[in-house]
């Protein structure tokens, strides 16, 4: 596979880890996830894998990547750029919308690309 099969496999799977998170898809997110998955968050904390899975809620309406870029390094990549979340707000008709910068590590194992490391930053909206 060449580099741009391998970017364009990589981000379908990006794409995929957005909408299983939006949907709380534990059973995609299990798959997309290596086991020894580390998740930080923009306020510091860091979760393995089976907290980050028990602590998600369906609260983003939507979450997509802008401006992703894909670096690969054998069967290691990194993926950097901006996730932005949309949410309903309590008492608000309009949505909150959230961006935070990515940091992303995914390796190749024998069956197929797995997300290892995950760390975003940026400042969340106050409401």
């Amino acid at each position: 596979m060449g580099r741009n099969e391998t970017v364009a496999e990589l981000l379908e799977l990006e794409d995929q880890r957005c909408r299983a998170i939006a949907s709380v898809d534990i059973a995609a997110l299990d798959r997309l996830l290596a086991e020894e998955y580390t998740y930080t968050h923009v306020n510091g904390n860091t979760d393995d894998k089976p907290t980050y899975l028990k602590g998600l809620k369906p609260h983003a309406h939507t979450m997509t990547g802008r401006d992703l870029r894909v670096r690969t390094y054998g069967d290691a990549a990194v993926i950097t750029g901006t996730l932005v979340f949309t949410f309903a707000l309590e008492g608000e008709a309009e949505p909150g919308v959230a961006e935070v910068k990515t940091q992303q590590v995914w390796i190749r194992d024998t069956e197929s690309w797995k997300q290892v490391a995950t760390a975003q930053s940026g400042v969340l909206p106050s409401k």
